[in-house]
């Protein structure tokens, strides 16, 4: 079925993506956006983890143009939804439903050119990858802004550890999906967990987990 699905938004592509959208809570789509704005001067790219069908990513880039400055920005997926063993133990733990495992799975690197290509974002680098495992000597260094939307606690842990080395002085990683009351509870203890081991406090803004490098 999933199969079926993902060919038929591939070859409906150009109608049915023609309108943008960003899978971000609206408040949080606009801190992501002003964040960007205040951190221009920070040296280095940006980096979206889990970007899905890359909405949130041309909005951003289209801002960045319209602002007159040049920063890079890749983005890092699967491309095929959540890796089952991440999923599972997210389920287990913290009762995420199973139904939740489908999300977007119907879904391909080629499918998110061709949108990109339909808004002239040709620009945004896309890179094929479970950050978990992925090595991170691939991305471009160092990051000034990270988006890591990944919903589940293994990959936003691991995410963490591995990227918040690649960060720039004052450089910020931004988390999804870590408000107080929310069906994916493992992102907030994936957040939690690495802030502990760095010894500092956890941060939250909008509902996002935050981790700034400040030297």
């Amino acid at each position: 079925m999933n199969f079926i699905k993902l060919k038929a938004k591939e070859v409906l592509a150009p109608f049915i993506y023609k309108r943008l959208n960003s899978g971000l809570q609206p408040e949080r789509l606009y801190y992501y956006l002003h964040t960007i704005i205040n951190k221009k001067e920070i040296e280095g790219g940006i980096l979206e983890i889990g970007c899905h069908l890359a909405g949130t990513s041309i909005i951003a880039k289209n801002m960045i143009s319209k602002l007159g400055y040049d920063k890079s920005y890749e983005c890092l997926d699967t491309f095929g939804g959540f890796v089952k063993e991440q999923f599972d133990n997210d389920a287990l733990k913290y009762k995420v439903p199973n139904r939740d495992g489908r999300f977007f799975s119907a879904n391909s690197k080629k499918l998110v050119q061709k949108i990109l290509k339909i808004h002239s974002r040709e620009d945004i680098k896309l890179i094929q990858g479970d950050i978990a495992s992925f090595d991170v000597q691939k991305l471009s260094t160092p990051i000034s802004i990270c988006l890591l939307d990944v919903d589940l606690e293994i990959p936003i842990y691991e995410g963490l550890k591995k990227i918040y080395p690649l960060l720039s002085k004052h450089g910020i990683i931004l988390i999804d999906d870590c408000p107080e009351k929310t069906s994916w509870g493992g992102a907030r203890k994936g957040y939690e967990k690495f802030m502990n081991e760095i010894n500092a406090s956890p941060e939250y803004r909008f509902g996002f987990g935050v981790v700034e490098k400040i030297s």
